[in-house]
């Protein structure tokens, strides 16, 4: 019967661990191997992985924690009166706090897009109708200096511009 790849693996591994000449020469191909790549990192590259990293730990610290802090809450007993009078306790905020600040805020920034969304068609109205009011008012315009226009010794009515 054909060995699994898991297997082959399994008994490479024992086999080189077994002689210890090549263990450790297997071990330290690895090292260059990985000095190799550390080197083909690049500063910049570098900064901004250790930077992401830092990042992501601290979120996770802080998840972290304060998932600790939510469990002890929960099962510590409540002071007693004479403490809370002599020192007051802050509670720390529990995770429903959190999701329920996260809905809220998520479920604010929808209603103002909505309500940007309806300021826009607003708008739109506005300034058709503010340039319906102003091609009607050159109408006017034009239509009142044509009445006013004179008439020459003909009886011809001379026509003014309305692009002046």
């Amino acid at each position: 019967m054909a060995k699994s790849a898991k297997k082959r693996m399994q008994e490479y591994r024992r086999e080189i661990k077994e002689n210890a000449q090549e263990y450790e020469k297997h071990k330290a191909a690895d090292r260059e191997d990985i000095k190799t790549k550390r080197k083909d990192v690049l500063k910049n590259e570098q900064r901004k992985c250790r930077r992401n990293w830092k990042k992501n730990s601290q979120i996770h610290r802080d998840r972290k924690k304060m998932y600790e802090t939510a469990l002890t809450s929960r099962l510590t007993p409540p002071t007693s009166p004479q403490e809370l009078q002599n020192h007051p306790v802050q509670v720390p905020r529990q995770l429903s706090m959190i999701k329920s600040h996260k809905r809220r805020k998520t479920k604010e920034k929808s209603a103002c897009y909505r309500l940007n969304e309806k300021l826009k068609v607003k708008l739109k109205c506005q300034q058709r109708l503010t340039e319906r009011n102003k091609k009607r008012f050159y109408r006017i315009k034009r239509k009142d200096r044509a009445s006013e226009a004179s008439e020459d010794e003909l009886g011809h009515t001379a026509y003014i511009k309305h692009w002046s």
